[in-house]
């Protein structure tokens, strides 16, 4: 099955430095076409994405490469989300 055409495009945004977090990738991208993808559900999919201190090194990977993007690279929004979402929370 072919991949999602906007997979490029956001493989473009993260090149460029247009995304900055996790996040801000399901704004292009539906959470539920990458859970498929992922080979996960959509349920733990969501959570993983509202919670990525659960994220496991190999998912990270695993997204980097559906992404076609340096693992690295994906690390970086992973942790940057991890800090935005700690800045929100209540002490």
């Amino acid at each position: 099955m072919p991949k999602d055409k906007r997979y490029s495009t956001v493989k473009i945004l993260m090149d460029t430095g247009h995304l900055t977090s996790l996040l801000e990738i399901f704004d292009t991208l539906p959470k539920s076409v990458v859970a498929k993808d992922f080979g996960t559900n959509y349920t733990r999919f969501n959570r993983l994405i509202k919670n990525p201190d659960e994220f496991k090194m190999k998912e990270v990977y695993t997204l980097a490469k559906l992404f076609e993007i340096d693992e690295m690279k994906m690390i970086s929004l992973v942790h940057s989300q991890y800090i935005s979402k700690k800045k929100y929370r209540k002490p």
